[in-house]
């Protein structure tokens, strides 16, 4: 079995700018700053090319070019971390303070990997990214989110991409005796997790009466009775609803007294634009609308 590289939530980092206090007015300088290396770093670039095409036999100065290219984008790297660290502290901080309870965020943590491994609802590869951990409460539902990346290069030639997007955990106000799992038949690192592993032994698949539900989604389940007792035709309804709403492809394991659901995308969220100007009332509408399936899902749903 390939050894899974996961990201290392909890190092430390030695960066001056960790802990610091950013005004808005702060961050919009920093985003310039930003910016303009960025513009920079082109001119450089393509200084770099016509020097090489044209002066291959000046090595010095191509030398310079080079050392120079590496320096600046190292130096650009790290203006860029502290930029995110600035706007997600700041403004994504804020702004999920108001509109939820008991707010935990990190913006460097994630979902734990065995927690989404053991839930076996997915293949999770060989390199697996977590960022922007938000647990809090809404309606007093307890939630948890973060943004996951997991990749495969087991066959050592190329990388592929299983899943990338959100995913999130809720708490249910009933308990499932064993695990079912729900997933859009286009989510092909799941359907590949019971068509190809020996977890396929413990799961069954399993039939509602709702055509336009199998059409979307597969399902199943270690007891075939645990998954009909869920999956009444007002849950069916509501899943259909939230499918409808939701930009990208969905999947929700049911465990005990908690739902997972995942949002396969390709998206990240709560990222900040460097060539945009940082403007508070845009930028909390933007947030809004990336929060908004948290909402709409507790909203939604019987808990």
């Amino acid at each position: 079995m390939s050894r899974v590289i996961v990201n290392d939530h909890n190092q430390k980092s030695d960066y001056k700018w960790i802990n610091k206090k950013y005004t808005l007015e702060d961050i919009e300088k920093l985003r310039i700053k930003i910016r303009n290396i960025f513009v920079f770093l082109i001119v450089l670039a393509a200084i770099l090319i016509i020097c090489f095409l044209l002066c291959k036999h000046f090595i010095l100065a191509w030398g310079t070019f080079v050392f120079s290219l590496v320096g600046i984008t190292i130096f650009y790297k790290l203006r860029v971390l502290e930029f995110n660290y600035a706007y997600k502290g700041t403004i994504v901080s804020n702004f999920l303070n108001n509109n939820f309870d008991n707010l935990m965020y990190d913006p460097n943590k994630g979902i734990d990997y065995d927690i989404i491994k053991n839930l076996n609802i997915i293949r999770t590869g060989t390199k697996f990214r977590a960022s922007d951990y938000l647990k809090a409460t809404y309606k007093n539902i307890t939630f948890e989110f973060c943004e996951i990346n997991i990749e495969d290069d087991s066959n050592g030639e190329s990388t592929a991409t299983l899943f990338q997007g959100q995913w999130f955990i809720f708490e249910l106000n009933k308990c499932i005796k064993s695990n079912v799992h729900i997933f859009d038949k286009e989510i092909f690192c799941a359907k590949a997790k019971k068509e190809t592993d020996d977890i396929n032994q413990v799961f069954q698949k399993v039939e509602v009466e709702d055509i336009d539900f199998n059409q979307i989604f597969d399902v199943y389940a270690q007891i075939e009775q645990e998954a009909f007792y869920l999956l009444t035709p007002t849950f069916i309804e509501k899943i259909k609803e939230i499918n409808k709403k939701t930009e990208g492809r969905l999947l929700f394991g049911i465990s005990g007294n908690k739902i997972h659901v995942g949002i396969l995308n390709h998206n990240n969220l709560f990222e900040p634009n460097i060539f945009k100007k940082t403007d508070i009332n845009k930028e909390k509408e933007i947030i809004f609308n990336q929060i908004q399936f948290i909402t709409n899902f507790i909203d939604s749903m019987d808990f």
